[in-house]
């Protein structure tokens, strides 16, 4: 079920905090093809997100990922790469304040 796979990856990231690591993302899961998982996706990205608000961590939405930025059905094409790098690097940037932009060598 999604909740245990939710709580799995919660305990993973309690682990790592209590071990020192002081920020946590957790990524969800970006959209598939497959139209029959999208149920599950959701309810996992879902109580993902609960999840990271009731410990402190900070869980990066890949909802501007679409099917046109996969390949086969699943894994991201160029495009979907960008986006999720993206994703994670505006998650970086509101928690550090103006990270540098690795691409342009800019601070945004």
């Amino acid at each position: 079920p999604t909740t245990d796979i939710a709580n799995d990856l919660i305990e993973i990231a309690l682990n790592s905090k209590n071990n020192g690591v002081s920020e946590i993302f957790v990524g969800g899961v970006p959209i598939r093809a497959d139209t029959s998982l999208e149920k599950r996706r959701f309810q996992l990205n879902e109580t993902l997100m609960g999840l990271c608000n009731f410990h402190g961590f900070t869980f990066i939405d890949h909802s501007k990922i679409t099917t046109n930025d996969l390949l086969d059905g699943v894994h991201l094409n160029r495009d979907g790469a960008r986006i999720l790098a993206d994703d994670y690097l505006d998650a970086l940037r509101t928690t550090f304040n103006g990270i540098q932009d690795v691409r342009t060598g800019y601070a945004r």
